[in-house]
């Protein structure tokens, strides 16, 4: 069905296009909170949205359903299903609190809407739903999620005889924590409603958890190994209510555990040093002769001695062969 849908998207007049739901004047600050919600087939990427001041082109942001969001660029919904187009910082130059003119045009005029905030029943923080004019609808509006449809419910006679006609609006909405997770994670949620509503979630078309408003005011769900159909149900205007959200599950990733063998370090050598062999210094003698002292060294006077004992022999010999 993904690859199915954007070829639909490019086909003009698939479904006509129409109004469904704005807000205009949220609760505290309007960045991130205005939208502007249709119904439709078109293919709204560079397209413009033009209120009474000024125009943008429209970025497609996903491709969905048939449900149009129109919103900011820091839209503070996060939407999973309808068709989502970025508008930039602001929708025109801010939708007007009190009334505004909306067009949408793609080389020729598409749609074009005028609203006020002086419709009877309306109040700031509300938006407005389209049913062949503008009519009050809910705290914050439903965004991404059509509003259920306005039944008439039997006329009933007040007190003072003044025939009084009941006007049915409920909401029902899916608050994801988050749209994605892995088998083994759990998911909380809430379910935004004004009357008794029950919830089971799906995966593989069979249902693997429900539950109901009364349980607990916040609910969760522990993820299997396949993608998550949550839907509420509830009974609203004289019949039943269902809105659906989806989670994806990724398949787990595969841990490979690498076993590290510890690297021996090898201890340090001891090097072994060799016993220093004695060596035989030769003695060099020496002789000083100190040229300031007439003192002759004790090993010249014995030469002199010898010699003169030589002498003395030599000339004694001498005579004796002479006689």
């Amino acid at each position: 069905m993904r690859f199915i849908l954007p070829l639909l998207l490019l086909l003009p007049g698939a479904a006509a296009l129409e109004w469904s739901e704005v807000l205009f004047d949220a609760t505290g600050s309007d960045n991130g909170k205005e939208f502007i919600e249709l119904t439709g087939m078109e293919n709204l990427t560079g397209c413009t949205v033009t209120d009474s001041s000024s125009s943008d082109v429209l970025e497609l942001v996903e491709p969905g359903n048939n449900i149009i969001m129109i919103v900011e660029s820091d839209s503070v919904y996060e939407l999973d299903g309808p068709t989502i187009y970025s508008a930039g910082k602001a929708i025109g130059n801010g939708l007007g609190n009190s009334g505004d003119t909306i067009t949408i045009a793609c080389n020729e005029t598409l749609l074009n809407t005028t609203y006020t905030a002086d419709i009877p029943g309306y109040e700031a923080g509300y938006s407005l739903v389209y049913d062949a004019t503008w009519k009050p609808g809910t705290l914050g509006g439903t965004p991404g999620v059509l509003p259920p449809e306005e039944v008439e419910k039997p006329a009933r006679v007040s007190d003072s005889g003044t025939t009084v006609t009941n006007i049915c609006n409920n909401t029902l909405a899916i608050t994801l924590g988050k749209k994605e997770g892995y088998p083994g994670d759990v998911v909380h949620f809430t379910l935004v409603t004004t009357a008794f509503a029950s919830w089971y979630a799906e995966a593989n078309d069979t249902v693997f958890a429900e539950g109901d408003t009364l349980t607990t005011k916040e609910h969760s769900v522990t993820l299997p190994a396949s993608h998550v159909k949550l839907t509420a149900v509830q009974r609203a205007c004289n019949g039943k209510q269902r809105t659906t959200r989806y989670i994806k599950v990724h398949e787990p990733e595969e841990v490979v555990e690498t076993m590290v063998e510890p690297v021996a370090v090898p201890e340090p050598k001891k090097q072994e040093v060799a016993p220093l062999e004695k060596q035989e210094v030769p003695v060099t003698a020496k002789v000083i002769v100190d040229h300031d002292t007439n003192v002759v060294p004790w090993v010249s006077g014995f030469g002199m001695v010898t010699l003169l004992v030589s002498a003395a022999l030599f000339f004694r010999l001498r005579n004796e062969n002479d006689r």
